[in-house]
């Protein structure tokens, strides 16, 4: 594998690969390849799509099964919700996701200086519900066993 940093074209009024990346949070770009194969005829050795690969091994991580459910969460909290005003502020509540307060409310909460408790709220609920979750699996554990 091989990566290497974003870069942009040199040309004046032409397309900003490098800034078009950064805005998206794209920090590196690259390829796989298999040299050995290559050295062994094969015209593009064993190329494969690593997407499904990379979703195996990260199905089985802690992290991105949390963000899996935060994001059954945020689902269900859209679809019930729609495009009620406070849909964004109850989301940050329940599971710290504040990407959907629009700047008018950020500028609200700003002015009325309750802008943290909309990232503090939402950290303090999720920890809170993980150890309700770990007592509860290992009570349960317990009882079982």
């Amino acid at each position: 594998m091989r990566l290497k940093q974003p870069h942009g074209a040199a040309n004046p009024h032409g397309f900003d690969f490098e800034a078009w990346a950064l805005e998206r949070n794209i920090r590196a770009v690259g390829y796989v390849h298999n040299s050995e194969k290559l050295l062994a005829g094969h015209p593009k050795g064993d190329n494969r799509r690593i997407d499904e690969l990379a979703q195996d091994a990260l199905s089985r991580a802690p992290g991105y099964r949390i963000e899996t459910w935060r994001e059954a969460v945020r689902d269900k909290f859209n679809a019930a919700l729609g495009d009620a005003p406070y849909a964004g502020v109850l989301s940050a509540l329940a599971i710290g996701d504040q990407s959907s307060i629009p700047p008018s409310q950020w500028q609200v909460f700003t002015r009325t200086g309750v802008n943290h408790l909309m990232s503090i709220s939402g950290l303090h609920i999720t920890m809170l519900a993980s150890l309700a979750f770990a007592v509860a699996y290992c009570c349960g554990g317990a009882a079982r066993g």
